[in-house]
């Protein structure tokens, strides 16, 4: 996943949206915090790989393209988690 993240040391990273969503397993997440979205990969063993912060627009094309289904979280009133389905 690492090689479709153009990384910048603050701000919203650039993607490559389709190869994103082509490697899109359910060891990843999508999570917004408020407007601030945030792809997540996990390694089998439930550790955080990589988290970075993406652009609203490439989350939302991912979410729709994915049908991933959101989680509303009972702690934190303003976050999303939104995972694959099946």
């Amino acid at each position: 996943m690492k090689d479709y993240i153009e990384f910048k040391e603050f701000g919203e990273c650039e993607i490559d949206v389709e190869k994103v969503i082509k490697k899109f397993t359910l060891l990843h997440r999508i999570f917004q915090w408020r407007n601030e979205f945030y792809l997540v990969e996990y390694t089998p063993k439930c550790k955080r790989k990589l988290k970075v912060c993406i652009k609203e627009k490439d989350a939302k094309e991912i979410i729709k393209k994915l049908n991933l289904k959101a989680f509303k979280d009972d702690l934190f009133v303003n976050a999303i988690t939104y995972v694959p389905v099946g």
